[in-house]
């Protein structure tokens, strides 16, 4: 099954976007530790920047440029999971239950109006396809949360993640940290609680 999603259009086009993204974000902390040093003068790159007159200057802008890329990247991430979602269920081929292609891509709400969390539409969609489902919904919605906590400036009041998501993600740390690239996600949890942005 994995094998087969792999070949899908909406597949390719999100690995395009965020497939290779921790290497491009470290590439990106690597020039900026440059800037923290004191070093770079925009060189031969084509755009207008000036370098920070004093070593304070230089921490000061390296670290709101970082707080900028995080912020980018996990909205970028959240959006292209939402997209892919929205994608696959399209797909003819794959054969899924109206009800299944309506929840998962977003064509209805719940009774009372609200919509679906990608928590649930990604149960939904395992759930169809007869997929182990471990944690992998639960770290979607952890991504989604902070994506949306931090796109529309809500307090952390607003977006408390929810005790199952937590438990289910804490319970599974060490193979998350194994599998996806180091990524510490008690570290990741305690960033999101204290609005803290972070590259993981």
């Amino acid at each position: 099954m994995q094998i087969y999603f792999n070949h899908t259009k909406p597949f390719q086009k999100l690995q395009k976007n965020i497939g290779n993204s921790t290497y491009l974000l470290n590439t990106i902390f690597v020039g900026l530790n440059c800037v923290t040093q004191g070093q770079g003068d925009g060189g031969a790159i084509a755009v207008t920047w000036k370098k920070p007159k004093n070593k304070q200057d230089c921490e000061n802008i390296t670290n709101q440029a970082k707080n900028l890329i995080c912020t980018s990247a996990l909205v970028l991430g959240a959006d292209t999971v939402d997209c892919y979602l929205k994608k696959i269920v399209d797909l003819k081929y794959i054969n899924l239950p109206q009800d299944t292609i309506d929840i998962v891509g977003k064509k209805i709400t719940k009774p009372q109006g609200s919509h679906y969390s990608i928590t649930e539409r990604v149960n939904e969609l395992f759930y169809a396809l007869k997929l182990e489902n471990n944690f992998q919904s639960s770290i979607l919605g952890f991504l989604s949360l902070w994506r949306n906590l931090i796109a529309h400036m809500e307090n952390i009041q607003e977006r408390k993640l929810d005790k199952k998501i937590k438990d289910t993600l804490l319970s599974t740390k060490d193979y998350i940290h194994d599998t996806y690239a180091h990524l510490s996600i008690k570290e990741a949890i305690e960033n999101y609680e204290s609005q803290k942005k972070t590259i993981k």
